[in-house]
């Protein structure tokens, strides 16, 4: 089976995070993929290309002016040539740009290839907020032979919103690769870590009431991201006088060694689909307080980590002064999250169900073309 999975860039995010594990579990072993970036390659590229598999970048552009019209649809009949020419088996779309684009394009240029969405937020945060964005999604359902989603709470809101696409649901977990995690020093100031783009919905707000509610010594929280929150989370810090406790670290290539120094992650959002954050953190052996928000019930619901209520500082600081108090529970959790990352969690485990997934789904896609097939077939007899 070859595989065109499609993105807008391999920049750093959970999505994109997904589709380099992804190929590096499967190709070429398991099926033949290649990475279709809308945009630039971004960064994660590099590991796609390490895994052999290729890449192609379309560098699409959106413009107001004619000109950058133009170029857009110039962009458009290249990524028609890509289809044409690489004659994928299916079309595995990712993010709103992804598969609003790429499905009804596939659907004009390789109509028998398998068209199948990656969903991973919530309905409402997944589309852009202008009603003409809703009705590219509406297209883009309606070329869909199927949708995978990486959580059931994710699964359950598209569900809700877009009833054309209930029967067409496959719901895949994320998968992370197990980490080793060096044990801290001791008396060494107690490290939180929250990793999360700047923005509104990943609840920096809530987590800076939070820490302010804690002892002032002992800890320091590192935030990790880039967005467009970071002057207003700047102005939070400076009025709370935590300059000497919260430090932001800004987009950084090295997560994974901040992670190794950590002795606990937080992840105060208010909307999430499956965060990465918090499984890289349980694959790190790390324990997790995070808002009951998408799919983190089902990621730390069995013990791994403490789960609070959306928008609660006070709820978040009992947690967060729970287990700084308690190094044996940070422990404890911190195994648990370590095993089940090992375990149903992991990279080999998330690409045995995708495969799985698109299998079920090309064979009903085959069966409704045959049935459409036996329909003609009477009607024109008849």
């Amino acid at each position: 089976m070859k595989l065109a999975l499609v993105i807008g860039n391999l920049e750093r995010g959970g999505s994109e995070r997904q589709i380099v594990e992804f190929v590096r579990a499967t190709h070429s072993e398991h099926a033949e993929c290649v990475v279709i970036c809308l945009g630039d390659e971004g960064p994660l590229a590099s590991e796609v290309h390490a895994a052999n598999a290729k890449v192609i970048s379309l560098k699409l552009e959106g413009s107001r002016s004619l000109r950058g019209v133009g170029k857009f649809a110039h962009g458009l009949w290249r990524f028609a040539r890509v289809l044409k020419a690489e004659r994928p088996d299916a079309i595995y779309a990712f993010l709103f740009w992804g598969y609003s684009i790429a499905l009804p394009l596939a659907a004009l240029v390789v109509p028998r290839a398998c068209r199948i969405q990656a969903r991973r937020s919530l309905p409402d945060v997944d589309v852009p907020s202008r009603s003409i964005f809703r009705g590219l999604r509406w297209i883009a359902d309606r070329c869909s032979h199927g949708v995978i989603v990486n959580s059931l709470a994710v699964g359950s809101a598209v569900a809700r919103h877009e009833p054309v696409l209930s029967g067409r649901l496959w719901v895949v977990p994320n998968g992370v690769r197990s980490m080793a995690h060096r044990a801290r020093p001791a008396g060494a100031r107690l490290t939180i870590v929250c990793v999360a783009n700047l923005k509104a919905y990943k609840g920096h707000a809530t987590l800076l009431g939070a820490v302010r509610r804690l002892r002032p010594r002992g800890w320091s929280l590192l935030l990790v991201g880039e967005g467009p929150e970071r002057e207003s989370i700047e102005r939070l810090i400076a009025s709370a006088n935590l300059q000497e406790r919260v430090f932001m670290l800004g987009r950084r290539s090295d997560v994974h060694d901040i992670l190794d120094a950590a002795d606990l992650v937080v992840l105060p959002s208010y909307s999430e689909g499956m965060p990465n954050a918090v499984l890289e953190a349980m694959a790190h052996g790390i324990p997790v307080v995070a808002s009951d928000v998408g799919g983190v019930r089902s990621l730390l619901g069995s013990g791994a980590g403490i789960i609070v209520a959306p928008g609660d500082d006070q709820a978040l600081a009992d947690a967060l002064r729970r287990l700084i108090d308690d190094p044996s529970l940070r422990a404890e959790m911190g195994d648990k999250g370590r095993g089940l990352a090992q375990g149903s969690l992991s990279v080999e485990a998330m690409r045995d169900a995708t495969l799985s997934a698109i299998s079920d789904i090309r064979e009903r896609q085959s069966r409704v073309r045959s049935s459409s097939r036996t329909r003609l077939r009477r009607k024109w007899w008849t």
